[in-house]
């Protein structure tokens, strides 16, 4: 007997998708009010070696792969690279919808793989750069970013409002900052950062509650920095 289809909301798909423009997930009347949406990708690692979805950016220059400006959203078992010669300001952007009326919070993160291969990428991912507020609660678990131009991570809220972001059993590598902070919170259990040229984790103004725990580093210039100094070149 033959088994039925998998619906089309929990259906994983396979292979190669060289995208020109940003996947645009929006919670705004003029974009559908698009939120709670699952992306699946098929099953691997966040190591990269068995992920059979991936998407290579063959965009403009200084536009994100995605922009999740949304909530309640799941992104899965997906590698997102450069193309060659080509360049881009982030993997994903989080952040609210343009009218700023609703939240982006509690959107989930899971085996993805994030590096700008023979690309360029100014961030893996930056969140809460535009927001006014309520840009929260990004869950990431067992993610790898390698080879990012500026952070692997941004935190760029200038609101505080940026807060309780957890990354589990995460890589961070081959970066001059794993995690940049500005302001806001954020908790890590079990990450690994390797190979970073200024530092691990660099705190800005601390806003709220943050914890790094049963943290591995390698060859990293130093694990912590704080400080208010200036954001990456060309937030």
């Amino acid at each position: 007997m033959r088994r039925p289809p998998a619906p089309a909301s929990s259906r994983s798909h396979r292979g190669v998708y060289r995208i020109t423009a940003p996947l645009s997930v929006i919670d705004a009347a003029g974009y559908g009010h698009r939120q709670g949406i699952r992306i699946l990708g098929s099953a691997g690692g966040a190591s990269g070696a068995a992920l059979g979805c991936e998407i290579i950016w063959d965009g403009p220059a200084d536009e994100p792969m995605w922009r999740l400006w949304s909530r309640d959203c799941v992104l899965s078992h997906l590698a997102l690279r450069v193309g060659r010669g080509r360049r881009c300001l982030a993997a994903i952007d989080i952040d609210q919808a343009p009218d700023r009326q609703t939240a982006c919070t509690n959107n989930t993160f899971e085996h993805l793989f994030i590096t700008k291969a023979a690309g360029a990428m100014r961030y893996g991912v930056r969140i809460g750069a535009r927001g006014a507020t309520n840009v929260e609660m990004m869950g990431f678990d067992t993610c790898y970013f390698g080879n990012i131009d500026e952070a692997c991570v941004f935190i760029a809220s200038r609101t505080g409002q940026s807060k309780a972001h957890r990354f589990y059993k995460c890589g961070f590598l081959q970066a001059p900052f794993g995690i940049f902070h500005e302001t806001g919170s954020f908790v890590t259990f079990g990450c690994a950062f390797g190979y970073l040229t200024d530092a691990a984790v660099r705190l800005g103004s601390i806003t709220d509650y943050i914890a790094i725990n049963e943290s591995d580093s390698e060859g990293c210039a130093r694990f912590l920095k704080t400080g208010a100094e200036a954001a990456p070149a060309g937030r």
